[in-house]
């Protein structure tokens, strides 16, 4: 890092990731980050709530038919969502839990009104186990130097904002009490993450772990066995798989999952004619997490036999594997790929790495990318010729694009104004990859909480969490629908591509509901 945490420099800054060895790039782990430029932020007009509570046209985490903060059905009456935007207001049914808010919709059970269940609401606090990075910034500077990328003091964020939302009422009128667990950089693998979750347990018994790691397997394994929730709010969602093993205790609030994401992307790409007529696509899959091969196997490839477009594999060891990434290019120029999807980890580092390698090369193909490729740190670092060709579609501006290609949310200049009066430095969602994250994983446990009319427990904050369809307003995502059977919650997209005014990946529709979800 060359800067303090809130330092923007003043363009893109072009990484060589292979100038430098595999284990520095390990830096990068699994968080590796959106890299933006400074710049004047564009008209807010159709990029954010309005008076209406519209995003676009589109209801925030519901269907472009749905009227606007209609909310999901709980126990005893309608989640009384109330329309967001300036006006703050609240209307509920009798026995809608809670009944006001200042932040515009209602909070289930954080108002000071509601039904004979809220009144009788457990308030006994509740601790939660926060994870932060130590060390991260340091590495990143030795993988990366000059880099603008940086994490923030994680412990300090989440201080900051639990602290907030106590003094709005808690989680239901619950203090959350914090208990802080340590991630170093050069364990903050699948292992790393796991052994943090047996410790928090061990040392603190906590109802949930606030995590701002993608999720993994040892860790949603850990908070299984133990049955402690995990709040996960990443750069990066695990796959359908692992929230099926993990039911009920892992959540992901404002992501779809890599599965869905796939979905998503390859769908649109049928639709708009992106996808090569007799010419197989070309599919990169990294082998040191079991998910990546899972989604390549149990949706890209059905997806793409379906559509009737042959297909290629390749699969690379490691997010810096270069020979396997160079035998892959070879493999894909020589068979007539001009189209390839990623399947891959380390937060855009294999796509930079293959694109640096295939401009080398000549190989210019078409990329279909979404949230987990993280465009906005590709089309910063790789070679301009090959982010011409990027298309795809994102639910998630922070992995998506530049900060002066999507102006803040009011959640998330909300979460940016209080981190900038408390801490100081925070410009925009890049001034820290942290910041906003804490947010999201504070409130959206607190707004699911106020929902719980009794004793707070992960089985009932589960069951809570399935009934609020989209009255949880995100602060890094454009919408969410909380809804039975998908611990994922991300609910609406833009589609992405190059944007030639500003040679950088930008959004190139507006927000619409994400399908069949």
């Amino acid at each position: 890092m060359s800067g303090p945490v809130g330092a923007c420099d003043a363009g893109p800054v072009t990484v060589s990731c292979a100038s430098h060895p595999a284990s520095r790039r390990v830096a990068a782990l699994l968080l590796l980050a959106a890299l933006t430029g400074c710049g004047t932020t564009v008209p807010l007009a159709q990029q954010q709530l309005g008076s209406a509570g519209t995003v676009d046209g589109l209801t925030p985490g519901g269907s472009s038919s749905a009227a606007p903060g209609t909310g999901g059905s709980v126990a005893g009456g309608t989640t009384g969502a109330g329309v967001v935007g300036s006006t703050g207001t609240s209307v509920g049914s009798v026995g809608t839990p809670g009944g006001t808010t200042t932040r515009g919709g209602a909070v289930p059970g954080r108002g000071t009104t509601g039904s004979t269940a809220d009144r009788a609401r457990d308030t006994s606090p509740v601790t939660v186990a926060v994870f932060h990075l130590n060390g991260g910034n340091q590495a990143l500077s030795a993988a990366f130097p000059g880099s603008s990328v940086s994490f923030g003091d994680g412990k300090r964020e989440a201080t900051v904002i639990i602290n907030d939302v106590n003094a709005r009422g808690g989680a239901g009128g619950r203090k959350i009490i914090p208990k802080f667990v340590p991630v170093e950089a050069a364990d903050a693998g699948n292992t790393g993450l796991q052994k943090a979750c047996q410790g928090a347990v061990q040392d603190y018994k906590p109802l949930a772990i606030f995590a701002m790691f993608n999720l993994a397997e040892g860790l949603a394994s850990c908070a299984k066995k133990y049955g402690v929730l995990i709040v996960d709010v990443a750069l990066g969602a695990g796959d359908d798989k692992l929230y099926a093993d993990a039911r009920d205790i892992a959540f992901s609030p404002s992501q779809i999952s890599r599965d869905a994401e796939q979905k998503l992307v390859l769908g649109l790409a049928r639709q708009a004619g992106q996808l090569p007529s007799g010419k197989p696509v070309g599919i990169l899959v990294q082998g040191d997490d079991p998910s990546y091969g899972r989604v390549a196997k149990g949706t890209i490839e059905p997806l793409l036999t379906s559509y009737g477009v042959p297909f290629i594999t390749q699969s690379i060891s490691t997010g810096a594997d270069t020979n396997g990434i160079n035998a892959a290019i070879l493999k894909f120029a020589s068979s007539n790929v001009d189209t390839v999807v990623f399947s891959v980890g380390n937060g855009g580092i294999p796509e930079v790495l293959f694109m640096q390698s295939a401009e080398q090369q000549q190989y210019r193909p078409a990329y279909l990318m979404g949230d987990s490729t993280n465009t906005s740190f590709v089309g910063g670092s790789a070679p301009a010729n090959q982010i011409k060709r990027i298309a795809g579609a994102g639910t998630y501006p922070l992995a998506n694009v530049r900060a002066d290609q999507y102006p803040s949310s009011p959640g998330e200049k909300r979460c940016l104004a209080l981190l900038n009066k408390e801490i100081g430095g925070y410009n925009n969602r890049a001034s820290s990859l942290t910041g906003t994250l804490y947010c999201e994983m504070a409130e959206s446990f607190a707004f699911v909480a106020g929902a719980v009319p009794g004793k707070l427990t992960a089985a009932a904050w589960a069951a809570a969490y399935h009934q609020l369809g989209s009255s949880y307003q995100a602060v890094t995502t454009f919408g969410t629908r909380f809804v039975p059977g998908r611990m994922d919650g991300a609910s609406a997209y833009r589609t992405l591509g190059y944007g030639a005014s500003c040679s950088c990946i930008t959004y190139t529709s507006p927000v619409r509901a994400i399908p069949a979800l």
